[in-house]
């Protein structure tokens, strides 16, 4: 597979070798060591998944930390080219930190893929109530069994215990 390419000019010498090296091990050893968001951020499209996520859990630490413009660590979230397994990691990362912007990306995912949908009704109970409760009420009637009983889930953390099931007038 082609590696991406990297921007080798914020990276000290025999680091920039290694973020390109085709053994996958010494790339996921390079991307550890990484600290540049623009570099985590080509590494987290990298075609080995153990490379990729090793550089998107450093971009979602560099993230809540506020070195990670949302928009940034939000495009690999939503990059249906990226595996799921690995964009998952992107998903909670943004899901981790509440802001409009994650709200706003989790209430899209609501009408997105199943693995979308699942991470959303989860997720969603971390952000401003005001953006996730409509949201996650809209999801009780959702077609997949694991995003309602989510939802319902999400809806009780948000309203300290309530709980009317499924029943999304009561809600």
């Amino acid at each position: 597979p082609r590696l991406p390419a990297l921007p080798t000019r914020a990276v000290a010498r025999g680091l920039a070798a290694d973020l390109v090296a085709a053994d996958p091990k010494i790339r996921r050893a390079a991307v550890a060591e990484a600290a540049d968001p623009r570099v985590l951020l080509t590494a987290s499209r990298d075609p080995d998944g153990d490379v990729a996520r090793t550089a998107i859990l450093s971009l979602t630490k560099l993230y809540a930390e506020g070195q990670v413009e949302p928009k940034e660590i939000i495009a690999v979230a939503t990059d249906r080219t990226i595996p799921d397994r690995t964009r998952l990691f992107a998903i909670n990362g943004v899901a981790g930190v509440a802001s409009p912007e994650g709200a706003a990306m989790l209430v899209q995912m609501l009408g997105g893929t199943t693995l979308e949908r699942r991470a959303a009704s989860v997720s969603l109970a971390g952000q401003d109530p005001e953006v996730a409760v409509p949201a996650l009420i809209t999801a009780l009637s959702d077609g997949d069994e694991y995003v309602r009983l989510q939802a319902v889930d999400s809806l009780k953390l948000l309203s300290r215990g309530r709980d009317f099931g499924l029943d999304a007038g009561a809600w």
